[in-house]
């Protein structure tokens, strides 16, 4: 920058900055996949009255404050959807671009289920499943079957599983998602039959009497019937 006077004297000169808007630091840095809108605040500097804060590409309305050193935006619940690192920036009217802080959007995850197995049989039955980035509206799916699901906390939900879903004895998936389509890793569940691990007596004289047959195993319900070469005993 110089100055010029009538007749064309020319000072010396001088360099004046343009400075772009710099971002330091995110108020939240990651949400579970789902959530709601919430506000995210920038701290950082060089903001101006009108500038605005990017998030995945989609420009949002930002207000000022901190002496333009802070901007504030409400970040809709339609970009938290897909799990993923989000690109956050400033624009400044004019178009300046601050540098990129990352913010992460967290699918929901499974650590473990409770029970991993169960007799086949019972009418219905609680299942609890552990994990993280759950959120109000998860819901817990048995293969491609959705169930009725509680939230607890964003650890933990419980699902009532009802018999009319168990078609077979055998391995079925259990997975989350989350609101917007979010989906979790699998983890088994084995549906299991009984098994007979021993008979009292296991054995009688030919032409015996009438008796008491006391059969020890495991996955036996209420309702599951001895079979004595193939006719039901009471």
């Amino acid at each position: 920058m110089q100055v010029t006077n009538p007749g064309g004297a020319a000072s010396n000169t001088v360099t004046l900055s343009v400075l772009a808007p710099a971002i330091t630091s995110l108020s939240t840095t990651s949400l579970p996949a789902g959530s709601p809108a919430f506000a995210l605040t920038v701290t950082g500097g060089n903001y101006l009255s009108g500038s605005q804060v990017s998030f995945r590409g989609t420009a949002l309305a930002a207000t000022l404050g901190g002496n333009g050193t802070t901007l504030t935006a409400t970040v809709p619940a339609n970009l938290l959807t897909t799990p993923s690192v989000v690109n956050v920036q400033v624009i400044n009217p004019g178009g300046a671009l601050s540098n990129v802080q990352t913010f992460t959007v967290v699918a929901p995850s499974l650590a473990s289920i409770s029970p991993t197995t169960f007799p086949i049989g019972y009418a219905t039955f609680t299942l609890a499943v552990t994990g993280g980035s759950f959120v109000s509206g998860s819901q817990v799916w048995l293969n491609s079957n959705a169930l009725s699901t509680q939230f607890v906390s964003s650890n933990s939900l419980t699902a009532t599983v009802p018999s009319g879903l168990i078609s077979g004895l055998g391995q079925y998936n259990v997975q989350v998602t989350n609101p917007g389509g979010a989906l979790s890793n699998a983890l088994p569940l084995s549906m299991v039959g009984p098994a007979i691990v021993s008979l009292a007596p296991a054995s009688v004289i030919a032409g015996s009497a009438a008796f008491n047959l006391a059969v020890s195993g495991v996955n036996f319900v209420f309702g599951s019937q001895v079979l004595f070469d193939g006719n039901a005993l009471a």
